[in-house]
């Protein structure tokens, strides 16, 4: 049995304005929103945060567009920030199994050019603690694993390659998850 499911936890941060949009100093900031869809301008999502300056969202898999909106005391809330997009990262991670049952993770990269290789870590845990499974070359788009039950994380290396690290090491904001239970090791 397979029981698979994608997620994306991306880490969203932006400086706080300290001018109102007419120029003059802000005194009254009360909070920021954070927006999120997965076409260009129009947000499906929105997390208000507070007076934080950051926001953790978990998307679905796919090109998703991100904007920052602040609002003072009254409830008056700015234009949108400047919006981003994601994905720079695999996309379409997919897990199936090779011809002795074992998982074998594939995936796509919107930017393979610029990656010099993939990091694959897994958890045990539902993503509470995480192992180094493996580094592969950029022209690789696959991996085989010898277990069965984990949650694992793609993503693009976008310089330098890291050297394997045995301790937990969570993935970075924007790796790409895919959960994969059942079967034996």
């Amino acid at each position: 049995m397979m029981i698979a499911a994608i997620a994306i936890v991306l880490t969203l941060a932006w400086t706080p304005p300290t001018t109102n949009e007419d120029g003059t100093p802000l005194t009254d900031l009360a909070g920021h929103r954070a927006y999120w869809g997965n076409v260009s301008g129009l947000y499906t999502g929105v997390l208000d945060v507070g007076m934080a300056t950051t926001a953790v969202l978990t998307i679905h898999e796919g090109r998703s567009y991100f904007a920052v909106t602040a609002y003072d005391l009254a409830g008056n809330e700015s234009e949108f920030s400047q919006e981003i997009t994601w994905p720079d990262a695999p996309t379409d991670l997919r897990i199936g199994l090779d011809a002795s049952g074992r998982p074998r993770l594939t995936w796509d990269d919107p930017s393979p050019a610029s990656a010099s290789g993939y990091v694959i870590r897994r958890s045990a845990d539902g993503g509470q603690t995480w192992q180094h499974a493996a580094t592969v070359a950029p022209d690789r788009f696959e991996w085989t694993e010898n277990w069965v039950s984990f949650l694992y994380a793609v993503e693009a290396i976008r310089g330098p390659r890291p050297e394997p690290h045995n301790g937990e090491m969570p993935p970075t904001p924007g790796a790409a998850m895919l959960t994969h239970q059942g079967g034996t090791e």
